[in-house]
């Protein structure tokens, strides 16, 4: 997420956890010893499931992302995502496609166990997890869309919020800057799209789905999320 307070909005990119990376690693205590190309997901593995793993992650999207800096991270468990929907009462979505107890086409109000079997089903195919994607993305926006609407009303429900889910929740951020980038958040627009970084899937040699990145694509969504054009 970009919050961009000069030209007054919020940008959401989307990044598919098997894009291949350049990703850190460490060994069994917890040393560097080089590098590797893998798929993304893989960072958040080589570390301690908390910070480690959190910094480890925004270390190799800092490096796909042209060394753009990563000053924010959170992680937040399954649990969290049930508690935080249900927290602002539940988020409507319509599904692509039918699965489980879901009809494509068909407006269900996400809450509970629902959430969970909503945004974790996954075909097992290279395009499973982009579908997935897609999915988790609705949610998503429907999320920040409620939040942002509450946080307008009183920036102090934001704490509220992460209060509901701070137990399932791994961040650097400290509650002053939860509160201040909520206030900041309330005064900027969001256009309910997320922006996905654009590729391939494919099927690697060990049969491992690989998003391979569109390095041209990637650095034009770059240049325009993050850079102001110089006029003469």
């Amino acid at each position: 997420a970009a919050l961009d307070p000069k030209n007054g909005k919020i940008t959401m990119i989307s990044i598919s956890r098997d894009t291949m990376c350049e990703l850190d690693v460490l060994d069994e205590a917890g040393s560097h010893v080089g590098t590797a190309n893998a798929q993304l997901a893989l960072a958040y593995t080589y570390g301690d499931g908390g910070d480690t793993s959190c910094a480890l992650s925004a270390a190799a999207v800092s490096r796909l992302l042209y060394g753009l800096e990563i000053p924010v991270y959170a992680s937040i468990y399954m649990n969290g995502i049930t508690e935080l929907v249900d927290a602002v009462g539940g988020v409507t979505v319509t599904p692509d496609v039918s699965f489980g107890v879901f009809t494509a086409g068909q407006q269900t109000l996400l809450t509970g166990s629902r959430t969970e079997q909503y945004i974790r089903y996954r075909e097992y195919t290279t395009e499973g997890n982009n579908q997935r994607m897609q999915r988790q993305n609705q949610v998503l926006v429907a999320l920040v869309r409620q939040m942002l609407t509450s946080v307008k009303q009183n920036p102090a429900s934001a704490l509220t919020l992460y209060n509901n889910v701070s137990r399932n929740v791994t961040t650097n951020l400290n509650t002053s800057k939860i509160l201040y980038l909520a206030q900041q958040a309330a005064r900027l627009s969001f256009d309910g799209e997320i922006r996905n970084v654009a590729g391939t899937s494919v099927l690697g040699a060990e049969n491992h789905a690989e998003y391979q990145v569109d390095e041209q694509a990637l650095y034009e969504l770059i240049l325009d999320v993050f850079y102001d054009p110089v006029t003469e």
